[in-house]
């Protein structure tokens, strides 16, 4: 999720090129429980590469590069509302509104040097900018407004031009296209 994923989407899978780069990584993760996530959460820092942050229980530090690093889990977390509430006392809480539907959409891209991953398609990573943008409207004006009109300017660009002709010939064909 968050500038990773459309980087991943719009640079690696369709050649766009970065034009805001990210200081840190946000990794949406689906969990069984708390138990899973705390499990994850020992894993990272017994491995020696990530340190925990002192100050949010999601945030970690890759340690020979300092890269912030955001875990959110969701899933089997999730409260009725959508929204994830860290123990032991419900605070931060998070909204999670569609995770679990941009999850179902990822598509496999291809990295440098032979890595791979997957990241949510463009639709579903819009989905979570406009729920993140509800979020952060107080805290950073505008800020996921850019990222939308990124996805806005390069919708076409990103293999869709042959769909929108094939289903959409007739637009196109029109006096008064653009």
């Amino acid at each position: 999720m968050g500038a990773t994923a459309r980087d991943l989407m719009t640079h690696y899978a369709h050649g766009i090129t970065i034009v805001r780069a990210t200081q840190d990584v946000d990794l949406a993760v689906t969990v069984k429980d708390w138990r899973a996530y705390e499990t994850l959460r020992v894993a990272l820092i017994t491995s020696g590469e990530f340190a925990s942050s002192p100050t949010a229980a999601h945030r970690f530090r890759h340690i020979k590069s300092g890269l912030p690093l955001d875990i959110v889990p969701f899933g089997g977390v999730e409260r009725a509302d959508r929204t994830v509430a860290w123990p032991p006392d419900g605070n931060p809480v998070f909204d999670c509104f569609g995770m679990r539907e941009a999850s179902a959409t990822t598509i496999h891209v291809e990295l440098p040097e032979g890595v791979s991953t997957r990241a949510p398609a463009i639709p579903a990573l819009v989905i979570l900018k406009i729920v993140a943008w509800q979020d952060r409207k107080q805290t950073h004006p505008g800020r996921d407004a850019r990222d939308l009109l990124l996805y806005f300017r390069h919708y076409m660009d990103c293999g869709n031009l042959d769909r929108a002709s094939a289903e959409h010939g007739d637009l196109f064909e029109a006096d008064d296209f653009d």
